[in-house]
C-alpha cells in the first residue's frame, strides 16, 4: 500500500514556444509544448505515444489565437487548446524569428 505523499504525479518538463502557423484558411498564433532544448523539427515530427511508431497527425496548441485568412482576417478566434491537423500547415515559424 502506499503512503501518503509517496505518488508523484506524472508530469514531463517542457518548454513554451509562441509559434504562428499558416494554414490555407487559417493564421493561427499560440504556444506549443516542447522538450527543454529540443527542436521545433522533433516536436512537429514526433511520435503521439512515446515508444510508438505511430506518428500524430495532430498538433497540440495552447492560448490559441487564430484568424480567418478568406474574409482579410477580419474574424478572430480564441481558444484555450486547440488541435491542428498537420497536412493542413503550410508554414510554422516560432514568433521569436517572425519580422528578422
Amino acid at each position: 500500500m502506499l503512503q501518503k505523499g509517496s505518488v508523484k504525479p506524472l508530469m514531463v518538463k517542457t518548454e513554451d514556444v509562441e509559434v504562428e502557423i499558416i494554414t490555407h484558411s487559417y493564421r493561427i498564433v499560440g504556444h506549443i509544448h516542447k522538450v527543454p532544448n529540443g527542436r521545433l523539427t522533433d516536436f512537429i515530427n514526433r511520435s503521439s505515444v512515446q515508444g510508438s511508431s505511430e506518428h500524430s497527425i495532430f498538433l497540440p496548441i495552447t492560448n490559441a489565437v487564430y484568424t480567418s485568412r478568406l474574409d482579410d482576417e477580419q474574424l478572430q478566434y480564441k481558444s484555450h487548446f486547440m488541435l491542428v491537423n498537420k497536412a493542413h500547415v503550410e508554414v510554422i515559424i516560432p514568433r521569436e524569428e517572425v519580422g528578422k
